[in-house]
């Protein structure tokens, strides 16, 4: 909260304090990256930043046209293939006509809701 309130000393105090596993995450790093750069501290901010660029995993998440069925690796708001717009869905999908009533088997998830995106950590107030 505060470094999205531009509390660029308040969220340094509370975000370099912490402890725990956030060596280990990619926007733990992005994050006092940009801090250090609002306080000008540039050399911090490179060492940050070289921390945030080591990690190698990717996570790709799959995504489907609830409408065609086209599967994309990337979310876009209208799909390639049939031109619908809204109809990607983050995988897995569950069509509702192939849900089995079956009472062996336990009850599976709705369908899953479209994807409407998350703030960039960087995004300006």
């Amino acid at each position: 909260l505060y470094y999205r309130l531009e509390m660029v000393d308040e969220a340094f105090d509370l975000l370099s304090t912490i402890e725990g596993p956030q060596d280990h995450l990619l926007d733990y790093h992005k994050i006092m990256a940009n801090l250090y750069l609002r306080k000008q501290q540039f050399e911090e901010a490179i060492t940050s930043l070289k921390k945030a660029l080591s990690f190698k995993k990717r996570v790709v998440v799959p995504y489907i046209c609830t409408q065609c069925q086209q599967e994309s690796v990337e979310w876009t708001g209208r799909c390639r293939r049939c031109a619908k717009w809204n109809t990607l869905t983050a995988l897995p999908w569950i069509e509702t006509s192939q849900v089995s009533t079956n009472p062996e088997k336990e009850p599976s998830p709705g369908p899953s809701v479209p994807y409407r995106g998350i703030a960039s950590p960087f995004e300006t107030v």
